[in-house]
Parts: C-alpha cells; structure tokens; sequence
C-alpha cells in the first residue's frame, strides 16, 4: 500500500496524489497545493486501512470509489475536477514539445491542431471527462462540417499523443483517442497518394527541363535519380557529394524557412547513377565558371536561383515545375510526385525493398511496404515457378536469390540476350543527355 504525494510537472506548482493499492493505481489533482495534498493523502491513508478491514471481513469496495469519494480538503469551497482541464494540459504539453525531441514542424503543426480543433471541442472539459464516445461524435462532427478525413486523422493523432503524455504523468489511467483511424471508414490510404510518372513521360519532361529551363536540369535529373525529398535537394552543399565513390550524403533539411536534419533524425547515404555523377561534374564546374566570370566567390548551395541564392521551394513548384509539365503536355503531378518516380522505378528493376527503404530514407521498412506494396505485387512469379521445378532438379537448391540471379543474367548474355536485359533495367537511350551543357549556358545566364 503507498500514498504518495508529488509535483507533476515538476515546478509547476500542481500537486497529485497517487495511491497504488494491490496493483491498482489511482491519482488525483489537489489544487489548494501540498498543504492541502498532504491531508487528502493522510485520509486515504487511513480509509485504505478500513478498506482492507472491509475486504477481511467481505465488504469489498474499490479503490477508486474510495479516493474519489474522500472529502475535500479543509478551505475548499466547491469540488475540484480530479484532472486538470485538457486547455492546461495541452498547454504544457506543447511547451515541451522541442525539448522531448519532436522537429518545430511538428510542434507548430500541433500548435495548430491544439488551437483550432482541440480547444474548441474539449478545452473546458477535464481530462478524465473525455471518453471515447466524444471523441467519436468529435471526429464525425467535423467531417460533417467538411473537414478532410485525413485533417481529421491528424487531430485525433494530436489528442491521443496528448493523452498518452497524460498517462506517462500518471493523471489518467486510459487513452480514449486511441487507435483514432477506427473512428472513419474509407480514408485514402498511403499508397494511393503515389503518382508517379511513367518511363515515357519521365523522358518527355527531362527533354523539356532541358530545352525551357536547362539550369534546373541537375536539380530535376537528381530528384528522378535519388528520390531526395524537396527540402533535402534544396539543403544539398557541393560538399555532400562524392564523385569518386558517386553517393551523396544527406545531411539537412530545408523545410518551413529553416535548416534542419533529415526526416527521422539521421544522415544517409544516397547511391548516384553513372550519369548523374557526370552531370554534377559537368554543373560544378560551370558553376566555378560562372562565379569566376562574375568575381563572385564559389555558390555555398549545390542548386541555386539566378540570382545565386538558395532556390526557394513556393517559386520552384509553381513558376518552374508546374509550368515544365504544362509545356510539355504532361498532366499535373506533385512535385513529391519525382520522389515516388525514383522508388517506382526501382521496384520495377527487381531491387529489394531493403535497399529502396535505405535509398529513400524511410524509418523502417514498414513504410516502405506500405506505400509501394503494390507495385512489387506480380513481380516474383519465378518465386512461384520455382517450386515446379522436379526433386531431381539441383539448379536452384541451396541457392539465394542474388546467385541464382547472377548466374541467370550470366547465362542470358551468353545466349545473345543482354541487350535485352538492359533495355529492361535501364532507360533507353535518349532520355538524359550527355552532359548538362553548362558550360555553353553560363554566358547567356
């Protein structure tokens, strides 16, 4: 049996006090402050005892009949809530935010949430008065009102992680918003926001890049060859690359106006075609021309504007990408939309997920899985047709894939097919150009 009395959040002059009795634990808030916190604490203390006389002799009651039932403390005028108001939790909540590790997109994304949606609906009411079937009649209400599903998932994700921090600070005991997506039906799925370009409008766009805007074409080159998210192309430095090794290193994030670190917190290593490397050569070198033919110092940015400075995401998308697209008779994609292009891709070439999620950056593979799984649907059927293979047929035994793979395109060049082969994994000829042509544009940029 413990009766405990603690300041939670430490210095913020609210005390709680927690009783665990048996495995069962309750809290409550005593707003009159310690003074008053230690008495509530001594009376609990003292009905646990008749409690466990009560159960000796068959008179059970529960735990939390008995804390929440226990008079309030001497100088109290009205019955207190046994939690504080989700308004005062959620504000502490998010002055903390940046301090628990979270990016500040995140937290103004859940300053936002909090003021706009969460407030309204629960801001007057006590933590452990909201339950589920609010929180339910919340999610509809706002759908009705013509709020977008997924708008509507993000706050309910915003109000359980707000519960959850609840829990861990021990004043409520459940997590009403859990699980939020059971609450709507029909959701657009991950996978489905994937709309990549087909190897054919891929190479119609790289021609238009390079007749209408040729300086953008290493920047629309690397987003097709990488699969670098905007902000992580915009933030590359000449610096990050490694033409000898041909890998860029992702080192930051360009995102809201600020430099930051990658997505998920960590650098990673991105693999450069043959042909991708040699643009980046051919542009480093134009770009330590231009600024020589201009007595400006070297470009701090690998991709810059005309006027030398950091391209701008807002500019780029809609007074360069989406007008390339128009020129060439492409229908309107997302720019993110380059990024899929690159994983499609490789998923088409036979490449593991493995290597896709590294390539990409994902946290795990599980998002990897989710998002493309569609696209890697039908690709094995020589997994299946394996086991057709008779007993006696010692081929592909003890064998792993990549083996049975090398010695399969082994066997297919010396039948006279590695044209073939190559004109399946590789984009055919005239897509890129061979060089980015820099060299005759600095003049005239």
């Amino acid at each position: 049996m413990a009766v405990k009395v603690r300041e939670r959040p430490s210095g913020s002059g609210k005390w709680w006090v927690f009783t665990d009795w048996k495995g069962k634990r309750s809290a409550r808030l005593i707003p009159q402050g310690k003074r008053a916190a230690d008495q509530v604490a001594a009376k609990i203390t003292e009905k646990l005892g008749l409690l466990e006389a009560n159960e000796k002799n068959g008179f059970p009651i529960s735990l939390r009949q008995m804390v929440l039932e226990n008079p309030e403390p001497k100088g109290s005028n009205s019955q207190k809530s046994s939690s504080p108001l989700l308004k005062d939790y959620a504000d502490e909540w998010l002055e903390t935010c940046e301090a628990r590790g979270l990016k500040h997109t995140t937290c103004r994304s859940y300053d936002v949430i909090v003021r706009m949606h969460l407030k309204p609906a629960f801001g007057e009411l006590a933590l452990h008065d909201i339950d589920r079937k609010r929180v339910k009649a919340f999610a509809l209400e706002r759908r009705a009102a013509g709020v977008g599903a997924r708008t509507v998932i993000h706050v309910l994700c915003a109000l359980s992680a707000i519960f959850n921090a609840a829990i861990e600070d021990g004043v409520i005991q459940h997590n009403p918003a859990v699980k939020p997506g059971r609450f709507l039906k029909g959701v657009k799925r991950k996978h489905e926001d994937v709309n990549p370009l087909t190897r054919e409008e891929e190479q119609v766009f790289l021609e238009a890049v390079q007749g209408r805007a040729p300086r953008y074409f290493p920047f629309f080159l690397c987003m097709l060859r990488t699969g670098l998210r905007l902000g992580e192309a915009i933030a590359l430095q000449p610096g990050d690359l490694d033409l000898r090794s041909r890998f860029i290193e992702i080192r930051r994030n360009w995102t809201n106006g600020r430099l930051t670190t990658p997505k998920n917190g960590k650098s990673r290593r991105v693999d450069m075609s043959l042909k991708l490397c040699q643009v980046f050569k051919d542009h480093l070198v134009a770009q330590e021309l231009e600024a020589a033919a201009e007595g400006q110092t070297k470009p701090e940015w690998l991709f810059v504007n005309e006027q030398g400075g950091m391209l701008d995401p807002d500019n780029l998308r809609h007074r360069v990408f989406y007008k390339l697209l128009e020129k060439a008779g492409l229908r309107r994609i997302r720019l993110h939309d380059l990024r899929h292009t690159f994983a499609t891709r490789l998923i088409a070439n036979g490449e593991s997920l493995a290597y896709v999620k590294e390539q990409m950056g994902h946290s795990s593979i599980q998002v990897t899985v989710d998002i493309y799984h569609h696209h890697v649907q039908g690709l094995n059927k020589q997994a299946v047709d394996r086991l057709d293979e008779p007993v006696d047929n010692p081929t592909t035994e003890g064998k792993s894939a990549t083996i049975r793979y090398q010695e399969e395109a082994v066997r297919w060049e010396r039948s006279g097919f590695s044209q073939n082969l190559l004109r399946t994994l590789e984009p055919a000829t005239g897509i890129e150009p061979a060089t980015c042509g820099l060299r005759n544009r600095c003049s005239t940029n």
